[in-house]
């Protein structure tokens, strides 16, 4: 990764790198400052290959002190600064990590149990070193903590050419420069964000803004600011961001604008058209995948589908013998990229998951005959009505079809020696919606067909998720079965 720092420091020297909320570092600046911490490790004789637990603050030093550690090949857990003390308990035992970074802050805060070292104090003691010519090209990883829907603490795990492959994928697909200016205002430590921005950033010598927070009445100060070029989303920020403006604003130097982890609806994405006068456009990808695979140009014209496959990525639509399947006929979804990541941490090879080199994404779909990618439902997530197949993710579509339905889920219930599924849709309404349960079924008849309209509506005050708005389903079906006393289906 160095080396391209290297590159940039020459190409770009004078250009900015990143800019948080106290200050800006040009890519000479920020190669010397990785360097001279590299030279302070070195000198503390620290090995290479360490596996280090990261909480990956929102700003430039964090950043600085990530590309010092894949520099000198260590293995790199990005972790939540927020995280609780029971979640590092057992994030800690799954990682068993040898060096723990964060802010003294954070550190003091939680019960770490391997020598834990600020990122403050590690810059500032770095301060008179001699910059190091030394790295560990290509051998670090990074370690991205993602729970799926079940809670539980895995660790994908991704080398820095993969990491590079997915920098190029956006640069080449976006046809992004050293212009490009990205918001980071998703937490770095999810792969989403740190694809699509840092990664990005770094690929093409553009400038990573890094915001404390996502906060909307700043988000379009700093859009302004500092000539923001590309900003990414989750559903839930969209929201929050277009229900904070009054009317429409005026945002020249945006290019793209980028939702991704969630459903999106056809409603919002034209109301952040309406009052940004920018296309949202749509993204599919996962972790393991690293990052994006598919991208649409516009939500509102999404008619279902996610996009085309990005520079450097291969979709194939296979039965389920991985044999390929005609357009327009529904498989499973596979995918080939050199950002594909190497592995679970702790855990044997992936291959039950893959094909051939090609990775199951755990998704139903189809691809158009232009070329876009459908994506009907996870694999798991098939619910059964009187012999009837029905997607979770359809009925799910189906409500925030509604006006008055802010979020929703469905999960279904199986009791006994019962064959079919008990379904059940949870849902979050608007302010001041008057919604009740026979109401949000007739929605469904009338949207999603007889066969899938839901049994029971559960009102809830907020979904389950993790940190990155990602939807628990496995909290979500344990609470459903709480309530009804049946089996998980």
């Amino acid at each position: 990764m160095l080396t391209l720092f290297a590159k940039n420091s020459v190409r770009h020297a004078d250009r900015p790198a990143f800019r948080d909320a106290g200050q800006l570092v040009t890519w000479q600046e920020a190669e010397r400052r990785i360097r001279q911490v590299l030279a302070l490790w070195q000198r503390a004789g620290e090995r290479s290959g360490q596996r280090v637990a990261l909480f990956l603050e929102q700003n430039v030093d964090s950043v600085l002190i990530l590309l010092a550690a894949l520099g000198k090949g260590d293995q790199i857990a990005l972790l939540d600064p927020r995280m609780s003390a029971s979640e590092w308990e057992r994030t800690e035992q799954a990682l068993q990590p040898e060096q723990v970074l964060g802010s003294a802050a954070v550190l003091n805060r939680l019960s770490v149990t391997a020598p834990g070292r600020s990122v403050a104090d590690t810059l500032a003691e770095a301060q008179n070193e001699e910059p190091s010519a030394e790295e560990a090209e290509g051998r670090g990883s990074l370690l991205f903590l993602t729970s799926g829907s079940t809670g539980q603490p895995k660790f994908v795990e991704r080398f820095v050419p993969a990491l590079r492959a997915e920098g190029r994928s956006y640069v080449q697909t976006l046809d992004l420069t050293e212009r490009d200016v990205f918001y980071a205002g998703l937490p770095l430590f999810h792969s989403y964000a740190f694809g699509c921005a840092l990664l990005a950033a770094l690929e093409c010598g553009g400038c990573l803004v890094i915001p404390p927070m996502f906060y909307p009445p700043k988000v379009v100060q700093w859009i302004r600011r500092y000539d923001v070029t590309f900003l990414p989303l989750v559903p839930s920020l969209v929201r929050l961001l277009v229900d904070s403006l009054d009317e429409q604003v005026a945002l020249p130097s945006l290019r793209y604008a980028m939702v991704g982890t969630g459903q999106t609806t056809p409603e919002l994405a034209a109301k952040f058209q309406e009052k940004l006068g920018l296309s949202l456009s749509g993204n599919y990808g996962s972790s393991e995948t690293g990052g994006l695979v598919s991208r649409l140009e516009s939500m509102e014209q999404a008619r279902g589908a996610t996009g085309r496959a990005m520079s450097g990525v291969n979709l194939l639509i296979a039965d389920e013998a991985g044999q390929p399947v005609p357009t327009g006929v529904t498989g499973q979804v596979l995918v080939e990229t050199a950002g594909l990541f190497s592995g679970y941490l702790g855990m044997p090879a992936p291959t039950a998951s893959a094909v051939g080199g090609w990775w199951k994404m755990g998704d139903l779909g189809y691809l158009d005959e232009e070329g876009r990618l459908h994506v009907t439902g996870r694999i798991s997530n098939v619910l059964q009505r009187n012999g009837k197949k029905i997607s979770a993710e359809y009925l799910e579509s189906a409500l925030l079809r509604h006006e008055e339905i802010l979020e929703a889920a469905v999960v279904g219930v199986r009791s006994g020696e019962a064959q079919d599924d008990r379904i059940y849709a949870v849902v979050v309404q608007a302010s001041g919606a008057t919604l009740d349960a026979p109401a949000v079924r007739m929605h469904c008849f009338e949207t999603a067909g007889r066969h899938a309209s839901p049994d029971e509506v559960i009102f809830v005050e907020e979904l389950p998720r993790s940190a990155n708005g990602k939807l628990l389903r496995g909290e979500l079906l344990a609470a459903v079965r709480s309530l009804s006393g049946g089996a998980l289906s």
